[in-house]
């Protein structure tokens, strides 16, 4: 088989890859390895590793040193799950894990891409340097594997306790199998927990669709700006508070051009930029008051809150007033 016909999550990848005659060779924390029928290749899968781009990054910059894995293929699962796919390797020796020294290539390579994990990922833990990580390939070279990790236990800990932090933080769609991980070094999980810590994550994105879903009919309530104003009634009476003739003012009545008397419907409003951050034009007006569309935004879109949101390349985006934020996903 070829790998570009793999598809599917990581339980429909193990399926396929066993069989086409790869067999088992190993187990972790945070997946499983099988072997290639002809010995020469291993695949890494995992339910749910955030780290796993990042670490398939390390392995391509870093390849030119000879101390990381020979990086065949790398693909993100459905669900959240990492597939990668590298040269066969054995343990290295204990005396040659105690020694291995990292070339100044790789040490620079490794810190610049674990500080650009630890900035875009929740809950990336520091840096392995595990002996267990130093291993042998068919070779001879001696190379490190996984010095990237999410803190599992920090983050199963707060997903069982403050899921909704979780949900917020994490897409549901890149942490379907979060409960699935083997967990073979420090577990097995305990009776009920993967099911509870399930049931606590359904739960808080059934909280956050019903958040999005209020928003958007108290949105749809104020309506575009030809709807609202049908429920304005009669202009009172024309007395204003401030304005001139060259620029439009605020008024209690009517939403004249200058600073006298108006003429236009609306109650009490806010021309364009009166309250300084405003750009927009034209107003919109809701049971008599007129705001534009400038209002409060910073953006000629009015008042619109961004929300943490990930670039499409993982960088963080920016929490704010306008239209910052930049939607995105997380790695």
């Amino acid at each position: 088989m070829t790998f570009g016909e793999v598809r599917g999550d990581h339980r429909e990848v193990e399926r396929a890859l066993l069989d086409g005659g790869w067999t088992p060779c190993g187990a972790g924390d945070w997946a499983i390895a099988l072997r290639s029928p002809d010995g020469s290749a291993a695949a890494r899968i995992s339910p749910f590793d955030p780290t796993g781009p990042y670490t398939a990054l390390l392995y391509r910059e870093a390849a030119r040193t000879g101390q990381v894995p020979v990086l065949f293929d790398h693909r993100r699962l459905v669900g959240g799950g990492d597939l990668q796919v590298m040269e066969f390797l054995q343990p290295a020796p204990a005396e040659e894990a105690a020694v291995f020294a990292w070339a100044p290539e790789l040490a620079a390579i490794v810190g610049r891409v674990h500080e650009r994990a630890r900035r875009e990922l929740p809950w990336c833990g520091p840096l392995d340097t595990n002996p267990s990580n130093i291993m042998r390939a068919a070779d001879g070279r001696v190379v490190i594997i996984d010095p990237f990790y999410a803190d599992g236990p920090a983050l199963c800990a707060t997903a069982a306790a403050d899921p909704d932090l979780v949900a917020a933080r994490i897409p549901s769609s890149e942490r379907r199998f979060l409960a699935d991980i083997p967990l073979t070094s420090s577990g097995p999980w305990k009776p009920g927990e993967q099911e509870a810590l399930r049931a606590g994550l359904a739960a808080a994105d059934s909280r956050a669709a019903a958040r999005e879903s209020a928003g958007s009919a108290r949105a749809a309530v104020r309506g575009p700006a030809a709807d609202v104003r049908a429920v304005v009634r009669e202009p009172a009476p024309d007395v204003h508070e401030r304005g001139s003739a060259a620029r439009p003012g605020v008024y209690r009545s009517g939403a004249g051009p200058g600073g006298g008397p108006g003429s236009g419907p609306g109650g009490r409003g806010l021309s364009a930029g009166t309250d300084g951050l405003g750009e927009g034009r034209g107003g919109v007006r809701e049971s008599g008051t007129a705001v534009d569309a400038g209002g409060t935004g910073r953006d000629a879109g009015g008042l619109r809150i961004s929300v943490d949101a990930r670039a499409p390349n993982g960088e963080a985006g920016a929490r704010g007033v306008g239209s910052g934020g930049r939607e995105g996903r997380i790695l």
